[in-house]
């Protein structure tokens, strides 16, 4: 378990010396990069067909997060069609653009 702890204790995805500065315009940035990679690798990989299905699980959490996963989605890339779906929608459609 140690040499997790040390691995976790070293490894970062950003520049920590700008983050501040790059904070105020997103809020999540330390793990901007990765996540953002990630959905990159998940449109350049998978590609939709005719029809799909999304399966969601909703887990109840008691503990604090400033952050408020599906409120105010980035509908960026998305045509105004695309926008007028529901939040998760516009979520899904994002990963497929």
């Amino acid at each position: 378990m140690k040499r997790f702890s040390v691995f976790f204790a070293a490894i970062r995805f950003d520049d920590h010396e700008t983050r501040e500065e790059r904070k105020k315009n997103d809020p999540v940035v330390a793990i901007s990069f990765i996540f953002n990679t990630s959905i990159e690798n998940c449109q350049s990989i998978y590609g939709l067909g005719q029809s799909a299905t999304v399966d969601e699980m909703l887990v109840s959490f008691r503990g604090r997060c400033r952050l408020k996963i599906g409120k105010d989605s980035d509908d960026r890339g998305l045509s105004s069609e695309d926008q007028k779906f529901l939040t998760p929608t516009q979520a899904v459609l994002c990963l497929a653009v």
